[in-house]
């Protein structure tokens, strides 16, 4: 490659870089997952990447589980009276 055309190709890179994250970002935790698997297997590599998907998915399926049960309200349980003790003397 000509050192003349580096910068071009540098341009065009970032750019490029830019579009795919902008798809990535429009994606679902689960379809970036899904498409980790199609990419690589299900299941290798991007550790990390797959980690990080995994805790978001979590965190969804709290949030959603948290809307759809009701909100519990604490009842007071009636509380025991202290029995002095007697000393010993």
């Amino acid at each position: 490659m000509k050192p003349t055309n580096f910068p071009k190709r540098k341009a065009y890179r970032i750019e490029d870089g830019k579009k795919r994250d902008e798809a990535t970002a429009k994606l679902s935790p689960k379809q970036r997952l899904d498409r980790l698997d199609l990419r690589l297997g299900k299941g290798e590599g991007a550790v990390k990447e797959r980690a990080r998907l995994q805790k978001m998915l979590m965190a969804e399926k709290r949030e959603k589980d948290s809307e759809e049960t009701p909100e519990v309200v604490p009842v007071e349980k009636p509380r025991k009276e202290k029995v002095e003790k007697k000393s010993r003397q």
